[in-house]
């Protein structure tokens, strides 16, 4: 008869959390390369093709009738542009979990 001091893991694996400080590298990586190119996409589509597209330079007046004529492009544009900011904060916290140092299991980290 054999005594267990620890109950043995279990082989459920560890649910999701949106803590970055919690994150592995792996997740860290994953996270970052997705937004970064989300926002790759979605800068274009609103700052070429949405803003830059309706705006004249010096031309206010046909800035302001082609906005007019097409108010869901240019919201659209706005909102690509809100979503890029909001997916700026995700990297910023992806890169945190991937250069964490405490999560790096190397020899020549102390720690």
């Amino acid at each position: 008869m054999t005594t267990h001091l620890h109950p043995a893991p279990s082989a459920t694996a560890p649910a999701a959390t949106l803590n970055p400080f919690r994150w592995s590298q792996r997740t860290g990586a994953l996270v970052t390369g997705t937004a970064l190119t989300a926002m790759v996409f979605l800068s274009i589509f609103g700052y070429f093709i949405a803003i830059n597209g309706l705006v004249t330079a010096g031309d206010a007046e046909k800035t302001t009738d082609a906005i007019s004529a097409s108010p869901a492009l240019w919201l659209a544009g706005i909102g690509a542009l809100c979503v890029v900011v909001v997916l700026d904060v995700i990297a910023a916290a992806g890169t945190y979990a991937l250069f964490n140092p405490s999560a790096v299991s190397s020899p020549l980290l102390p720690g």
